[in-house]
Parts: C-alpha cells; structure tokens; sequence
C-alpha cells in the first residue's frame, strides 16, 4: 500500500503507550477522586466526568484510540469499587442500582431499594449526570430501575404510603404521563397511589370509594356498620391538594401550580375526581361483606335496608337470603312477598328457592317500610 496510506496506522502503533497511559491514568484519577471522602456525595460525582465514552461501531482512526483508552481504563477499574452510592460508600461493577431521583423524594433511598430491586442493592447517587449514567449503563457498569418498572409495581404492590402529603405529591407529580399518555379509554384504576383511612399502605382507585365530607348516612350506627366494609380514600389528601392550588395561585407559585395540575390530570385519570356515588359504595361495601368467613342474617337485612334507603342500584354481587337461608342474588329471579300471599299460592320447594326471608318485613330500622316497597 502507498507509505500515505499507512503512516496514520504506524503513527498509531508507536502512540499506542501513550494511549494506554491515558487510560490508566484516568481512571486512576476517577478512583482516587471517588475516594475523596472529605468530599460531598455531589463533588465525588462529578468524577465519573473522566469515563470515556466509546462506539463500539467505530472502526476509524479516532475510533481505535478510543478503544485502546477503553480497554486500558478497564484493566485499572477491573475489581475495584467505583460505584459511589447515595450515602457516599463505593460498590463494585452492578452492585449498586440507578433510581431515579423523583422516587428518592417520594421515598428514602434505603426503603425505595427495598421496594424496586428485588437484590436490595443500594441506590446510586442521583448527583451523576444523565451523560455519565449512560456511560455506565452502555457498558454494562450498573443497572437502572426504569419509569416503566416503576408503574409496573404500582399496578401489582401496595407499596407503604409516604411520610407526607409532599412526598405523596412528588409521587403522582412522576407518573402522571404514564396514566395520560394512553387512550382515553385506558382504564387506570388499578394503580395503586391512593391512600386510605387508617391504612399504612397504598390503594387502586378500585378498591376504594371517595366520599364527601357529608355522610351519605344519617344514622352514625348505619354508617358505622356499613364502613366496616369499605376502604375510603383519605379526605385530607384531597383537601391538601385543594389547599396546596389555592396557595399557589395566591402566591404565583409556578411550580407548585405545575405539580398540583399534573395531579389533578391522575385524580381524572383514576376515577377519583369527585366523590363515588351512593351505588359504587354500596357495591364496594356488599363486595366485601359477602365475602366474610360467617355471614348473619341481621346483617344481610340491615345492608338491604341501607340500600333501599338511599333508593342504590344494586348488581348481581348484592346477595339475599331466601327463605331456605341461602344466599342468592336478583338474577334467581327473587320476589318480595309483602303481606304473605306468595307463599300459599306458590309451590313450597320453589317458593323456599325464590322468596325473600320473612325476617326482611319485620323490622325496618335502617329504612322505612315504604323505602322498602318502593326500593
């Protein structure tokens, strides 16, 4: 080959221990600086600054130095622990995982690997730049817990609720392009962001109801017996949004306008944006009450009554007991004998199967008995 052709190549070959001592250097010098404990988790960070990038693809001059600065980087790394965690310690290669930061100010870093890596390994530091987190992902460095891992866990865990309305708020503020970013037919009731009265973890939108601050009961004893069955989304939640948007606008607060907007997008999304009606209560309630181990006829009656007194339609999971004191639902084609006509003019066995239980017009306590017709 022409001498012109080659001269780059053999230049190359005689620079190539100058390469090589430019990749053990830099990584000699992102170690130590890694090292620098007296330095904060921010500072040390920056040193990942000095890994060099590489295209694999690159079969050019500049790509082939590269490679040589690569390869050499690699042979000081090799072994050693370079991975600077979020509480300043260092991990070797793929001991320690990438959260990302908007989880860490939901939950803290300890408890959010505990909750997204199913190895428990310490979170990386979140002060490396987005450039050097690729860096170490594309060669295989270290691990990322994704976005859309993290919708995936909110849809299958109950994961514990946050210290605070804040950190809760941070939470929906992330995944709120997740639940809008599909049709608007998407269903997205399954994730699991709500909190709930008395809960320490947190629920889907369809396993909860949302009341108003009135009780759609009167009686405090009714009501009582009915939300031993429901899970009921916590109103301070939502009075801290509508408190949090009013102090924004007041305040011309943009940021804070732009996170409770965007949470306001996942309240629509879930079917949350206003209170459940009276229905999907009693639905919800009965859902879990026919559900019990030891299931009493008092109990059965007083759930029936609460419904005819908010005049509810009812679906096929609301049971009643029938006059052999089994439990069926409206689809056995049920009768309501109201002044005991039916049962003399009905064939016994039939009858048993398909009335309601006497013990249904004998007391009304939780509705009227006109309710109770006309229901």
């Amino acid at each position: 080959p022409p001498r012109s052709t080659l001269f780059p190549y053999t230049t190359l070959f005689r620079s190539r221990w100058l390469l090589e001592r430019i990749g053990k250097l830099a990584a000699s010098t992102m170690l130590k600086w890694l090292e620098q404990k007296k330095l904060n988790v921010s500072k040390r960070s920056d040193a990942y600054s000095l890994l060099p990038d590489i295209n694999s693809d690159d079969s050019s001059l500049e790509g082939i130095c590269a490679k040589i600065i690569v390869e050499n980087f690699d042979l000081v790394i090799e072994k050693q622990n370079y991975l600077l965690t979020h509480d300043g310690n260092l991990e070797p290669e793929n001991c320690s995982v990438i959260i990302p930061k908007e989880i860490i100010d939901v939950w803290p870093a300890k408890q959010a690997v505990t909750l997204f890596d199913e190895q428990n390994r310490p979170a990386f530091s979140h002060f490396v730049s987005v450039e050097n987190k690729n860096k170490l992902l594309n060669r295989g460095y270290i691990e990322e817990i994704t976005k859309r891992q993290i919708f995936s866990y909110l849809k299958s865990k109950h994961l514990p609720k946050p210290e605070n309305w804040y950190q809760l708020l941070n939470l929906w503020t992330y995944i709120e392009s997740e639940t809008t970013s599909y049709s608007s037919n998407t269903k997205h009731d399954s994730i699991n962001i709500v909190p709930v009265q008395g809960k320490e973890v947190l629920y889907s939108s369809k396993e909860i109801v949302r009341l108003g601050k009135k009780k759609i009961l009167e009686s405090d004893e009714d009501w009582s017996f009915l939300s031993t069955y429901l899970l009921v989304a916590n109103n301070d939640w939502f009075e801290f949004l509508a408190t949090q948007k009013t102090h924004a606008e007041e305040n011309s607060e943009e940021q804070l306008q732009n996170k409770i907007e965007l949470s306001y997008n996942v309240l629509k999304a879930i079917g949350l944006e206003n209170p459940s009606d009276a229905s999907k209560v009693i639905d919800y309630a009965c859902v879990k009450f026919f559900t019990t181990n030891r299931i009493e006829i008092p109990g059965c009656i007083r759930l029936a009554q609460i419904a005819a007194r908010l005049g509810v339609a009812i679906s096929n999971s609301f049971l009643f007991v029938t006059e052999d004191q089994k439990l069926r639902s409206n689809s056995d084609n049920l009768l309501f004998d109201t002044d005991g006509t039916l049962s003399t003019i009905l064939p016994e066995e039939w009858a048993k199967k398909h009335l309601l239980h006497q013990n249904y017009s004998q007391k009304f306590v939780s509705c009227t008995k006109d309710e109770w017709i006309k229901w």
